[in-house]
């Protein structure tokens, strides 16, 4: 009874705040090419959603291979 006047908000109950586990089956290193299609699909993604880019430049991962 306690219990559920402790957790009577949605999403209060400590199950929702659980890291959700995983882990890796498998790698694939993507040649260039791919990863340019790769990373064009996922801004045409979050563009679809209505998340807005400021600079499709500064998600690229160029910068970071330099």
């Amino acid at each position: 009874m306690k219990d559920d006047k402790r957790y009577n908000k949605p999403f209060s109950h400590p199950r929702w705040h659980e890291p959700i586990g995983g882990k890796v089956v498998g790698y694939k290193k993507l040649s260039e090419e791919e990863q340019k299609k790769v990373h064009e699909d996922a801004l045409a993604v979050l563009k679809s959603m209505g998340i807005k880019i400021k600079n499709d430049e500064d998600v690229s991962h160029e910068k970071e291979e330099k």
